[in-house]
């Protein structure tokens, strides 16, 4: 970590001149030398205000404290506003899979039966049979949800998939998903 620390001293406020692509990139190499799963996303800069650097750990609850402390060993770099974990910014996105688009304000959520804080994000049938790889269907869930919700609260899951409404299934609103999440992880509960 201190060699991290050193770096960031030396190279930041370079780096700040640079397109986002390339600061993450050199950025998040350097990240990676503290831990290979973490991971760094950076705001294009807007004139006249600080560059927003998200420190990730791409919802592992385990890392939430390593990224916390390299944050807060970041934090006094002028000209970025370094944000530890990325925050939540809402359903008002679309997702584009091949020819099919995902507007995820539209989707709902319904819990997996019988899967400890796992959910499934219903989309509609042609859209969930398009997705054949499953590893990016869940990737891109994973993606849907952390960005709706902020990296924290999606860190209390354990499993995300895209799935078809069933018959008997209860279905909530996406919009929902936070409260919801939030009560589970303050009780500990997830049968809903």
């Amino acid at each position: 970590m201190r060699t991290f620390a050193a770096w960031t001293k030396e190279n930041m406020q370079a780096l700040r001149a640079e397109p986002g692509d390339v600061a993450a990139d050199r950025i998040g190499d350097a990240v990676l030398e503290v831990d290979l799963r973490l991971g760094v996303e950076i705001a294009n800069e807007e004139e006249g205000q600080p560059r927003e650097l998200i420190v990730t750990a791409f919802s592992n609850a385990e890392l939430f404290p390593l990224v916390r402390q390299i944050v807060q060993r970041m934090s006094s770099i002028p000209g970025w506003q370094i944000v530890p974990l990325k925050p939540p910014r809402g359903f008002e996105f679309t997702i584009t899979l091949g020819p099919y688009s995902i507007q995820a304000q539209k989707l709902s959520f319904a819990f997996i039966p019988g899967m400890h804080k796992g959910i499934r994000l219903i989309a509609a049938a042609e859209v969930v049979q398009a997705m054949r790889d499953r590893n990016a269907a869940e990737e891109l869930a994973w993606l849907t949800v952390e960005t709706g919700i902020g990296e924290e609260l999606t860190g209390t899951l354990e499993h995300v998939e895209f799935a078809v409404a069933e018959s008997d299934q209860q279905t909530h609103l996406i919009s929902e998903l936070r409260s919801y999440l939030s009560g589970i992880h303050e009780s500990g509960n997830s049968d809903s």
